[in-house]
């Protein structure tokens, strides 16, 4: 049995520093059609120079992250952030790697893990948020997963490869069946149960997509920005993608164009990759740079 998990409780002030870092939270509200970015808080300075990556709300003010120390960076673990209390807490120690942690209704916390002892072979593995034991697999046919995404009936899953692909595993009979190759590293699931992804078409010519489980078809929503396969994507199903220092918001209801809505360059931020919106007052964000 994998390791169980570990109760280690980490204190840290949460505060916007001088060191180099990846995840930041900003207030982020919408005020009529203006929204606003405020209040940036350095997020993962108890890792600093280290890896702290894939961040995911499991409420308004509790997230997943996948974290690994700076003279190891590729040995991930899974932390909870509390933004109340101002916490992180370890969730687990294990010689295998996890990464893209998501909490299911069920309360596991289902993740894609690099099994180090099995020729790193990456699955998908959910371990109970109460730690009561060490976990299971989940889809045993689903190999060398890159990310994924509960879709109800059936997940979808990015299998890393050249190039790579999207497929469909059906959760009761794990039968897989082809959506697409050359997708974006983000998944997402729409209000209404469909799958949000970036499609790779060209060097050119990247596009945001709808598919829908039902039908097996694709439509095109907008050509993405400039190489920009990272989007979030927020309850009344628009978008938002960041390119450079700038962020911007689509909303195909409307007039289905990037428009500008914040700025990072004013906080000495730019190369914005994942984001995670809290559905309230809160962005958390990923920069390779500051």
């Amino acid at each position: 049995m994998r390791l169980l998990l570990i109760f280690t409780l980490l204190m840290t002030t949460l505060t916007l520093s001088a060191q180099q870092s990846e995840l930041y939270l900003f207030d982020f509200v919408k005020d009529g059609a203006q929204w606003h970015l405020d209040n940036p808080r350095l997020l993962s300075d108890f890792n600093a120079g280290g890896y702290t990556n894939q961040p995911e709300f499991i409420d308004p003010y509790r997230m997943l992250v996948s974290v690994g120390p700076m003279e190891s960076p590729a040995e991930t673990d899974l932390y909870e952030i509390n933004l109340r209390k101002e916490t992180c807490l370890r969730i687990t120690r294990t010689v295998d790697r996890e990464y893209s942690p998501v909490l299911t209704a069920q309360g596991m916390v289902q993740c894609v893990l690099v099994e180090v002892e099995n020729d790193d072979a990456q699955i998908i593995w959910e371990y109970p948020f109460d730690r009561s034991h060490g976990g299971r697999p989940v889809l045993p046919g689903a190999k060398d997963v890159g990310y994924f995404i509960d879709l109800g009936s059936s997940t979808a899953v990015f299998e890393v490869g050249s190039p790579n692909k999207l497929f469909l595993y059906d959760r009761e009979t794990g039968n897989k069946k082809f959506v697409s190759n050359q997708i974006g590293r983000t998944l997402k699931r729409t209000s209404d149960g469909k799958l949000a992804y970036v499609h790779k078409f060209s060097d050119a010519y990247w596009y945001l997509k709808i598919y829908d489980p039902i039908t097996s078809r694709s439509t095109i929503v907008k050509k993405t920005l400039p190489n920009c396969e990272y989007f979030e994507l927020l309850k009344d199903d628009s978008f938002l993608m960041s390119w450079k220092s700038k962020l911007y918001h689509l909303d195909p209801q409307s007039k289905n164009e990037w428009e500008e809505v914040a700025d990072f360059g004013p906080f000495g931020l730019d190369q914005i990759s994942r984001m995670r919106y809290n559905g309230i007052n809160q962005l958390a964000v990923i920069t390779s740079k500051q």
